[in-house]
């Protein structure tokens, strides 16, 4: 009989940075390999492309990276929600802060 897999819960990150939203999205899907952790064999498909507010992707695992952009007061607020994860979320999330504090800022 076939295990069931546990049902992980999302692990959700969210960082302020000193951008347009426009810029940030921009930045955030162009330089995508730079900080994401995965190697990236292709299993990747985007599931939504929603400029500048949007994108999720999807891997063959069932992972699931939805990130959103919001427009605030000092620029933007970029919140990534992982789901379906079967590898270090932490490695993730630590992966993103520091490409949103070394990249975005500096946009």
């Amino acid at each position: 009989m076939a295990e069931k897999k546990e049902d992980l819960a999302p692990i959700q990150k969210t960082v302020d940075v000193e951008c347009p939203v426009e810029d940030a999205f921009e930045l955030f899907t162009q330089r995508f390999s730079d900080w994401w952790p995965h190697d990236d064999d292709g299993s990747r498909s985007v599931i939504a492309w929603e400029p500048p507010t949007r994108v999720a992707f999807k891997w063959d695992n069932d992972e699931v990276v939805n990130v959103e952009f919001e427009t605030i007061a000092i620029g933007t607020r970029v919140t990534v929600t992982h789901t379906g994860w079967h590898r270090s979320a932490a490695e993730v999330c630590t992966a993103f802060r520091e490409f949103a504090c070394s990249q975005l800022v500096l946009a």
